[in-house]
């Protein structure tokens, strides 16, 4: 409400008063009528509540949502006003779906049991699965071509790494940061070739 809009800032105006002066004196005299003499110096700073951590953590959850829906326009070239639809398995906080709607310009937003056979993209948020049906919206053998030549790029990656790691002169003589940084590399081009083949199959499905 505009309420606490000006009172938000009003406590934001009172906090970084000590190192902008002037200005917040300024907009501080013009939020609202003041007596004379009043001056933003003689306030009271804000004491810090106590904070909702859960409705800090649900928005969170939000917006790795439309983050992650982004992000899937993003990699298949579709355009942000292109609504797109929205299901998910778990529990998803209800009172962040409109936030989720609006930002990731959502079509719909259902919890299922199942994803069904449509062809898509799938996430994860914490526990939540989430999935973006992209049926009709992308070119289907365009799209395995790109995800195969991306296989086929992280299989060779991997094989590069993994013939590093088997090198023992390598792992006995480098920095042990080095060797983590290698094994956290294999660790995470596994990830992307396991994501990659599931999206390859959901396309050929």
């Amino acid at each position: 409400t505009y309420g606490a809009t000006v009172g938000f800032f009003d406590s934001l105006l009172k906090m970084i008063h000590p190192f902008m002066p002037f200005i917040t004196e300024e907009l501080w005299q013009n939020m609202a009528p003041r007596k004379d003499g009043e001056t933003i110096m003689l306030q009271r700073m804000p004491v810090a509540g106590e904070a909702d951590r859960k409705l800090i953590s649900d928005f969170e959850m939000a917006c790795e949502a439309v983050v992650a829906v982004r992000s899937i326009r993003q990699q298949k070239g579709l355009s942000p006003k292109e609504a797109l639809a929205l299901k998910f398995k778990g529990d998803f906080p209800q009172e962040m779906l409109p936030a989720v709607i609006k930002l990731a310009n959502i079509s719909s937003a259902e919890k299922v049991e199942a994803f069904g056979d449509a062809s898509g993209v799938s996430f994860m948020v914490r526990t939540v699965e989430m999935f973006v049906p992209l049926t009709g919206l992308v070119d289907t053998a365009e799209e395995l071509a790109k995800l195969e030549a991306a296989l086929d790029y992280q299989e060779k990656f991997l094989a590069s790494v993994r013939k590093k790691l088997s090198n023992e002169r390598f792992v006995a003589n480098a920095p042990e940061q080095v060797v983590a940084n290698e094994r956290k590399k294999e660790s995470d081009s596994l990830s992307k070739i396991e994501s990659l083949k599931a999206a390859i199959a959901s396309l050929k499905a």
